[in-house]
């Protein structure tokens, strides 16, 4: 049965419109890599070790088998079923993580790359993976084949403050009070995210969430509304101050360690919490 050409026209706006109103986000339309992937011939030399052909070529097979379909053969989130997500695939070429627990900007390390995988992006398609520790290493060290970056730089070494107590275990009713008065009158969240108390006005409607063009990933991005948006990396405490703390790599969110005490993090991290609903 063929379709009019009017008639698929108005589905492709359809889906592309229903994306945007579910998201946030606009779908990215892209083509697909038509050149066959080749397993790793040789070692990577990093600037701290040497992965070993062998390895490389045992995540290229859990790549191929787990990955390649949506991030594409050659890593550049060109996937065949990559089409029309949204948000897009990453794009492992461009060297560029959103979450881990480095500075803004810098290359994860392993363990953000492993966690990532183990256990996915809320409401999004990367769905968590089961891999045996070997696989999963594997895996890690084959994405670095993709970016150059990982030749020249090294991710930064674990900081004090991703494994720091929380300092409001016994008084979380304190800290969410506090969170709320750093969000709104301190940290001025809602310069991008919603205010969910009266503030003075910065923007024309400071009930709604901001969109913002990423260059890094060349999409748009709509800052999470915290009632109604799934929190990627996860909503548990240490995931939410892990995120405000280092930031999202190239991304408008900034790494908040050293603006602010380490005990005013954990307290948006309550608050933040406190807001998001527990899908």
């Amino acid at each position: 049965m063929k379709v009019a050409p009017a008639l698929s026209a108005a589905m492709l706006v359809g889906t592309v419109a229903a994306g945007w109103i579910s998201t946030g986000q606009p779908l990215r339309l892209h083509w697909t890599s038509t050149v066959q992937a080749t397993p790793p011939s040789a070692d990577l030399t990093l600037p701290d070790r040497v992965v070993s052909v062998e390895t490389l070529r045992e995540g290229f097979v859990t790549y191929q088998r787990r990955c390649a379909g949506c991030h594409g053969d050659e890593g550049d989130g060109r996937g065949v079923s990559g089409v029309g997500l949204s948000p897009p695939p990453r794009d492992f070429t461009r060297g560029a993580f959103k979450f881990a627990a480095v500075p803004s900007g810098s290359l994860p390390r392993d363990e953000d790359l492993a966690r990532t995988i183990r256990h996915g992006l809320a409401g999004t398609a990367m769905l968590p993976w089961s891999l045996g520790e070997r696989e999963l290493d594997s895996v890690v060290q084959y994405l670095k084949t993709f970016s150059p970056r990982w030749r020249r730089e090294r991710p930064p070494p674990l900081s004090e403050l991703a494994t720091s107590p929380d300092p409001w275990r016994s008084d979380p009713e304190g800290a969410i009070r506090e969170g709320e008065r750093i969000y709104h009158r301190e940290a001025l969240c809602s310069t991008c995210h919603p205010a969910y108390a009266p503030v003075a006005a910065r923007r024309p409607d400071p009930g709604a969430p901001v969109m913002q063009f990423e260059p890094a990933y060349n999409t748009w991005v709509l800052s999470p509304d915290f009632r109604r948006h799934p929190m990627r990396a996860g909503r548990t405490l240490d995931a939410l101050h892990r995120t405000i703390a280092f930031g999202l790599g190239g991304t408008p969110m900034p790494t908040w360690q050293g603006a602010l005490p380490d005990r005013s993090l954990w307290a948006l991290a309550y608050y933040v919490r406190s807001l998001t609903p527990s899908w």
